[in-house]
């Protein structure tokens, strides 16, 4: 589970702390949390923190709960351009997060890099549904899910989001 996996154009890797530098900067970018509820990393330190402990969890189950979080990997360039988070619970429930840096947007990568990361998880788990959670403003995401057959499961009036949800064979 912790080797990469390629599409045509990407590769996710598993993330490490190595990455920090690599992407502290695009995290800097406004752009980034128009539709999500973060903020960029206060520090580089920081971010290795974060980079540190993800990397000491991906595919460890803590409780009941499994994280996957690969870095997406711009196969001709060699940059990365995003991640991907995949929280599995045992209860064949699973999350799906997916961030693209803004540089990117538009190329069809996410898309690419959450078909890639769906089919490791169908590959590897017995998963019910996965879902997602999105801000009801952000059409491309939305846009995004529904290419990839999520449909709408509630809508979080409060907090301006859907949650969507994919039926797993």
């Amino acid at each position: 589970m912790k080797q990469p996996f390629e599409t045509p154009r990407l590769v996710l890797e598993p993330i490490q702390e190595a990455h920090t530098d690599e992407v502290f900067d695009k995290l800097q970018d406004t752009r980034m949390y128009e539709y999500i509820p973060s903020t960029s990393p206060i520090s580089i330190e920081e971010l290795k923190q974060q980079f540190k402990a993800l990397q000491q969890q991906f595919g460890l189950w803590d409780e009941d709960t499994l994280q996957l979080n690969w870095m997406i990997r711009l196969k001709p360039e060699n940059s990365l351009i995003g991640r991907i988070n995949i929280c599995v619970y045992d209860n064949a429930d699973a999350w799906i997060n997916f961030e693209i840096y803004p540089d990117f947007w538009g190329n069809g990568y996410a898309s690419e890099a959450c078909k890639k990361a769906l089919e490791v998880l169908e590959m590897h788990f017995k998963i019910e549904f996965i879902k997602a959670r999105v801000d009801t403003r952000n059409l491309p995401a939305i846009t995004l899910l529904r290419n990839l057959q999520f449909v709408v499961l509630e809508e979080e009036t409060d907090e301006q989001q859907f949650v969507f949800a994919l039926e797993m064979n």
